[in-house]
């Protein structure tokens, strides 16, 4: 897994704003999932965590 900013917004009055993503395994098959870019959307952020959970340790029993 590899997380890197996709997007990046510069702000001159607050933090930047900053699109994350994670990438999983190699290959052409790919998938994006966003969710939570307003700051007020718990339920966006706890699923795409799950995912990114979930992933993760699909990842480890590969290697």
């Amino acid at each position: 897994m590899t997380k890197k900013t996709i997007y990046e917004i510069k702000s001159l009055y607050r933090d930047d704003f900053r699109v994350t993503g994670y990438e999983f395994g190699s290959g052409e098959k790919s998938a994006c999932i966003v969710g939570g870019c307003r700051g007020n959307e718990v339920q966006q952020l706890y699923t795409c965590s799950q995912i990114i959970r979930q992933l993760r340790q699909l990842e480890k029993k590969e290697n």
